[in-house]
């Protein structure tokens, strides 16, 4: 049977580093996640179990990554992951990918509260449904980023000539 809960319940909720901005990314390190997505490294990690990183304002506020390995969060975003033996945080992930379900502020430059964020309502199916829906679409998630990867790579081929008998296109 699947059950409401508010998203605050059953995992932990959490503002990323507000004292971290973009200009303490460096070359290499550990990932870290903007509200612009994983798009630099930073000298620590400040997580070291999967979770589920939020964009907490600005253009892309809404939008959710999937975060594993060692990684932190910076500024302007929510972090997440499930602290309850029923959940599954990449479920959770899933559950909370759709933008336009979470509860937004402000016009010009939206944001997202982390009261609000706790607050979210979400339906949970069992544990066992929750690790096979994760199954499936865990799966996709794989291809289309193979995909992806083979798509790139295509087009530098089209773009070097590889593909084209030597002619160029950009």
């Amino acid at each position: 049977m699947w059950s409401e809960i508010s998203l605050g319940d059953t995992a932990e909720v959490s503002w990323g580093n507000t004292s971290t901005t973009k200009k303490a990314y460096v070359a290499e390190g550990y990932r870290a996640y903007s509200a612009s997505g994983p798009d630099g490294f930073v000298d620590w990690a400040e997580h070291d179990e999967p979770g589920v990183v939020l964009s907490a304002i600005g253009a892309q506020c809404g939008k959710t990554w999937w975060a594993e390995g060692a990684w932190t969060s910076i500024k302007n975003t929510i972090w997440f992951r499930s602290n309850s033996p029923d959940v599954d945080s990449r479920f959770l992930y899933y559950a909370t990918a759709d933008p336009d379900i979470w509860p937004k502020r402000g016009a010009a430059q939206p944001f997202i509260s982390q009261g609000d964020a706790r607050a979210l309502k979400l339906r949970l199916p069992p544990l066992e449904h929750q690790l096979v829906i994760v199954g499936v679409l865990s799966t996709f998630d794989d291809l289309i980023e193979n995909n992806r990867g083979s798509s790139l790579y295509q087009v530098g081929l089209v773009r070097r000539g590889g593909l084209t008998g030597g002619r160029s296109f950009r």
